[in-house]
């Protein structure tokens, strides 16, 4: 079966947004997938967010805001094979490259729901990881002082989850396969979480590549810049 790949990048202002929405797009036959970007209800209700790095509810689900005080994520370089529409399952990996703000940093917390971690890897060596529920903690291979800057990557797969209020998550639909990156009846109501892991909040701002392989009967749309194309034969 003949696979297709487009590369695509999208640069977001790092800074908050409050009054308007930012979206990423991703269309197969067509794939979308929205950015975490609240509905304009919730902007205004989350403006405390973009002012301060409020704590979530400590509930041991899920990192805090916070944490953005204490990493910058630089980038998130996303690789999915969406092929598999029987099972309707989505695998690969996310690259995130991101900078200490502080000294003695030692993990990394990141948002990951109803996914499988098969394993995450710095500098080509395995780390060590807990995934409870949404919260998805990964040991560092060395601790971090102010403005040092690393990357790890996360391979996962399986399922992504539509949200409880029926608006949000990740569909599959007929020929369509598509996200929306909000969830109404989630807590925050961002829901990046569901198809790659991230810092699934109202304050961090990063770039974005997209790396997305389709069947040849498929394409897949993202906004951005495209940078190229591969059939992989």
């Amino acid at each position: 079966m003949i696979r297709n790949n487009i590369k695509l990048q999208l640069n977001l202002p790092k800074m908050c947004f409050l009054t308007q929405k930012i979206y990423l797009f991703f269309i197969i036959s067509p794939l979308f997938l929205y950015s975490q970007q609240p509905a304009d209800n919730y902007i205004n209700h989350r403006a405390s967010d973009c002012i301060h790095a409020a704590a979530a509810k400590d509930d041991g689900i899920r990192a805090e805001n916070s944490r953005s005080d204490t990493i910058d994520i630089l980038d998130y370089d996303i690789h999915l094979n969406i092929t598999d529409f029987t099972s309707q399952t989505i695998s690969g990996y996310t690259t995130i490259s991101f900078q200490s703000k502080m000294d003695d940093v030692s993990e990394i917390l990141l948002d990951l729901l109803a996914l499988t971690v098969d394993s995450v890897i710095q500098d080509g060596q395995q780390l060590a990881f807990s995934h409870l529920n949404e919260l998805l903690t990964i040991t560092l291979s060395q601790t971090l002082s102010t403005a040092d800057s690393t990357k790890i990557t996360v391979y996962y797969q399986g399922n992504p989850v539509i949200d409880a209020s029926g608006w949000g998550g990740f569909y599959f639909s007929g020929d369509y396969a598509y996200n929306l990156g909000v969830g109404f009846a989630a807590d925050p109501h961002v829901y990046g979480r569901v198809w790659f892991p991230c810092f699934d909040n109202f304050v961090e701002r990063s770039t974005y590549h997209f790396s997305i392989t389709t069947e040849n009967t498929k394409m897949a749309l993202c906004n951005g810049e495209f940078i190229s194309g591969t059939d992989n034969a």
